[in-house]
């Protein structure tokens, strides 16, 4: 009986060390993991960070470009008017040579007391 005694002694030890071996890789498994999503965590913080940094300069340069082009329709704007001023008309329609005769008495029609019903 006791040889059998010996050998469920060393069973027993064997179990013990296979368990022990087994949370061991266990905790290298998880301390793995772990580091492993830092690096993905990181890896993709960076990113995000760069993407960012990008898409700022480029509303930067949309900006400069929305600047650029209010300038131009305010220039645009300012040659509109001095095209369309009366001065400048009326020395085209001289250049022309229309033969146009000037008003010598401006009649102005008065408002009637009909009211207009849209």
């Amino acid at each position: 009986m006791s040889k059998f005694f010996a050998l469920t002694k060393i069973k027993r030890e064997f179990k013990r060390t296979s368990k022990f071996v087994q949370f061991t890789f266990n905790i290298k498994f998880l301390n793995i993991v772990v580091i492993s999503l830092i690096l993905l965590t990181s890896v993709f913080y960076v990113w995000e960070i760069n993407n960012e940094a990008t898409k700022g300069f480029k509303v930067k340069e949309f900006e400069q470009k929305i600047e650029q082009l209010k300038k131009t329709s305010e220039k645009f704007e300012l040659q509109i008017a001095e095209l369309q001023s009366l001065g400048v008309i009326q020395e085209k329609i001289k250049s022309l040579n229309l033969n146009m005769i000037s008003v010598a008495k401006v009649e102005y029609l008065s408002p009637s007391n009909l009211a207009v019903k849209k």
